[in-house]
């Protein structure tokens, strides 16, 4: 009868085996599957925040070196702020006596790289839209060369478009250029610059 219990017990034990078995694989499935879940929000938290971390631009607050900074300080409003006001007398415009002529201001700078030479300049401190700017060109035998070129106006100024030549259609030697503007209403004359071919 022993034998009988045992040997009858026996595929009892099986059966509880493999059910046992079969839980643990579930449970394990379980926290397989939660941590899968967990490693993915984990991921996605992360990339939010390293996205974000990326598009937004970061407030730096610099602080004066005499005025302390407080947080307390009330923010006012930009509207409301006094628009300051150019308190400066501008210069009068200086007038040709024998022309009867505006005398604008100009300046120019010319510059050989490589095989080219550059004239660029402009009139200072007028706005124009007529007229003729152009450049007088002294060669080293005394003779002169005039190139003409565009006006180019600005806000508050008017350039002359740069003027390149090539070096080879000049002589050897130093040469003066001035940058000259002149119209119904204002003349004007830069200061000779001096360049080597």
């Amino acid at each position: 009868m022993a034998v009988f219990l045992v040997l009858s017990s026996y595929p009892c034990m099986k059966i509880n085996r493999n059910k046992t078995q079969k839980k643990l694989k579930k449970r394990y499935a379980i926290i397989f599957v939660i941590l899968i879940v967990l490693a993915l929000a984990g991921l996605g938290v992360f990339y939010v925040h390293a996205h974000q971390a990326v598009h937004s631009t970061p407030s730096i607050k610099t602080a004066s070196p005499t005025t302390p900074t407080t947080e307390s300080q009330p923010t006012q409003d930009p509207q409301s702020k006094e628009t300051p006001t150019n308190t400066d007398t501008p210069v009068p415009a200086k007038i040709d006596e024998q022309s009867g002529k505006t005398i604008a201001q100009m300046e120019a700078s010319a510059e050989v790289s490589g095989d080219t030479l550059y004239i660029r300049g402009g009139i200072n401190n007028l706005v124009v839209t007529d007229g003729s700017c152009y450049a007088t060109l002294t060669g080293p035998d005394g003779k002169t060369i005039t190139k003409t070129t565009e006006l180019l106006p600005n806000a508050s100024t008017t350039d002359c478009k740069t003027i390149s030549i090539k070096t080879a259609d000049l002589m050897s030697g130093t040469w003066t250029v001035s940058l000259n503007y002149t119209s119904s209403t204002a003349q004007g004359k830069s200061n000779d610059v001096t360049f080597t071919i």
